[in-house]
């Protein structure tokens, strides 16, 4: 009894709710909003700010469809389904250089947004039935230069009607007519149905756990998927070496019929991360922070940005040297990220006065180079990438030509031979890899550098994810592409901004164990791994209790458990122990006169199939 009354209280708040807030559909409000708000806690004080029109009309929505007809045709359709009555279907005839050259934007907002309070947008997307399966790169955004997006609606979708969440807080004030939602489809052929658009303003207090999330979905997340199997024997074959442990005592005589013990020290792989100055601060956060480093990487990359904000500033650059010498003291292999940013907003304003004069220009940036160089050999840094998203920050080459670049490279390596240079660029192995384009333009700029003489030792390939995730297999012949290069590739910054914590579990997984199947991958860094201390923050590691997430104890479980060797042995009569092990530090425990010792070796892809004689020391 209790239970219905429960429940038809509940429903009387929802019908007073959309009283409230949508009064012109008090008594026809359109069920796909209804659903939305009984998604809510009550404390979120919802109010509509787009949508929530029961009729559907394009005109009365506001719901706008960019590209020439070459491009894209669109049209509303009726249905008959128990949350809308009509959709509106968008077909992308083809791929395109940008993938906003479709867009879909919905009206603006009707209400003001205050800095703080957060925005929720719901919207229902399918693949047109029979069509397959469609993308949508999407954003929650300011409507107009320059254009700042507050949250991610990218994702992947099939051909089942699918309830697609962004959420976002408003990092300034947007006043009416302001913000908007703006979905881009220029990412291949396809044909996306689009219905129930709503945006609502929920107040700042909002507890965002209590809230509704999109689930991640890609193709290859069945358990039995077939390419799990493949990437296995990948593993196998690229990253495990079998070999023979010639134990010998002292005195040159085979240690016969012993036990001992084999445990994996550490991983050859790099799984790194990007690291903040938290690390030298001298509070308790802060050493939760450094103990969180040790434990879940064995690699980190430090930032030596050239900005006003960074190492022209005094200030910063004191703190740049102060985690260089922390990484150095101790002995965490460290690349440097970035020498050179050729974007004016990513440098320092003195630059920009010199655009003008193309020989004053290049004189400063050597300046710089110069001024670098020692503060890397001085604390061991010995990785680095070099420049930066050529692509998209062009002000720089289009001062000084993609040839001046090339010589940067060069009076690098003149300076400090002994590094390793890398070349660094984003959406390549992103948006569910139909970024074709990009990757045509980043495979061309490092065939053009190299013919230029630049002495390119590696290649960077970010990997920041929206819900827009590349399926596992699918990131092969990307990875495939460019290692016909010969360079080893890395991932040098990974993360995956979604609320859906199971999903990036999975995901985290799944694309670890697909990068480290690749023979020409190095390493994966990840870009932070610290709530309170990222970029992306709901990319974390760390949540902001500081408490493990479950994408972390499944990197920890690929990393301590499945990719681990842990074996215990007993020497055959010729002292001989043989090991297939993954490659990477090893400690060698065994008992001599009673007494427990150890001593370490190293496996690797050099000593694959190799006789290793251990001298057993007491």
């Amino acid at each position: 009894m209790k239970s219905h009354y429960l429940v038809f209280a509940y429903r009387c708040f929802l019908l007073s709710m959309l009283a409230v807030i949508t009064p012109v559909f008090a008594n026809q409000a359109p069920p796909y909003l209804s659903e939305l708000l009984g998604q809510l806690p009550s404390s979120a004080d919802p109010k509509v700010i787009y949508g929530g029109d029961s009729l559907g009309k394009a005109e009365q929505l506001g719901m706008l469809v960019s590209g020439t007809d070459a491009l894209q045709a669109n049209k509303w359709l009726a249905i008959d389904h128990p949350l809308f009555s009509r959709f509106l279907r968008i077909k992308t005839k083809q791929g395109a250089v940008n993938s906003w050259d479709v867009t879909l934007q919905t009206g603006k907002n009707t209400q003001p947004v205050k800095k703080g309070d957060w925005v929720l947008a719901s919207l229902y997307l399918r693949a047109a039935p029979g069509s397959g399966k469609a993308k949508v790169s999407g954003y929650l955004e300011r409507n107009q230069p320059t254009w700042h997006s507050i949250a991610d609606v990218s994702t992947n979708v099939t051909e089942h009607w699918r309830q697609v969440i962004a959420l976002g807080q408003a990092e300034a004030d947007y006043p009416v007519g302001n913000l908007g939602l703006s979905l881009h489809l220029a990412l291949g052929e396809q044909t996306l149905d689009v219905a129930g658009v709503t945006v609502l303003r929920l107040a700042s207090d909002t507890v965002t756990e209590q809230l509704p999330a999109t689930s991640l979905s890609y193709d290859g997340m069945d358990k039995n998927a077939l390419w799990r199997e493949t990437a296995k024997k990948m593993i196998e074959k690229n990253r495990t070496a079998s070999v023979t442990l010639q134990l010998l005592t002292a005195n040159g005589a085979p240690f016969a019929g012993h036990d001992v013990t084999i445990e994996q020290l550490d991983h050859d792989y790099q799984f790194g991360t990007f690291i903040s100055s938290l690390l030298i601060q001298k509070t308790d956060e802060a050493e939760r922070y450094r103990e969180w480093l040790k434990e879940y990487f064995n690699v980190a990359t430090t930032p030596i940005y050239w900005a006003d904000w960074g190492w022209a500033n005094s200030e910063r650059r004191a703190e740049y040297e102060a985690m260089a010498s922390y990484f150095q003291r101790n002995n965490i292999p460290t690349r440097g990220h970035v020498l050179l940013y050729p974007g004016f907003s990513f440098s320092p304003q003195e630059l920009l006065v010199l655009k003008d004069d193309r020989a004053a220009f290049i004189a400063r940036v050597n300046k710089h180079i110069d001024e670098v160089i020692p503060f890397l050999k001085r604390y061991g840094i010995k990785e680095l990438d070099v420049i930066n998203e050529l692509r998209h920050e062009q002000d720089w080459t289009d001062i000084v030509g993609l040839e001046t670049v090339a010589d940067w490279y060069k009076r690098v390596h003149a300076q400090y031979p002994e590094a390793l240079l890398y070349i660094n660029e984003n959406s390549i192995l992103t948006d569910g890899g139909a970024n074709q384009n990009q990757q045509d333009h980043y495979y061309q700029t490092i065939k053009k550098l190299q013919a230029l003489g630049a002495p390119i030792h590696g290649i960077g390939l970010q990997g920041h994810f929206s819900s827009l995730v590349t399926p596992p297999e699918k990131l092969w012949p990307i990875l495939d592409r460019f290692a016909e290069f010969g360079l080893p590739l890395r991932i040098t910054e990974y993360d995956l901004n979604t609320r859906d914590k199971a999903g990036q579990a999975q995901y985290d997984r799944d694309f670890y164990t697909a990068v480290f199947a690749h023979p020409a991958t190095v390493g994966i860094t990840r870009w932070g791994f610290y709530q309170p201390q990222m970029w992306q923050p709901l990319g974390a590691l760390i949540d902001a209790q500081g408490e493990p997430k479950p994408n972390a104890l499944a990197q920890q479980k690929l990393l301590k458990h499945t990719w681990h060797t842990h074996e215990q042995r007993t020497s055959d009569t010729a002292g001989k122990v043989n090991l297939q092990g993954f490659y990477g530090r090893y400690r060698l425990s065994y008992k001599l006169d009673g007494t427990v010792q150890s001593q370490e070796f190293t496996v690797s892809r050099e000593v694959a199939g190799a006789l290793i004689p251990i001298v057993l020391q007491r």
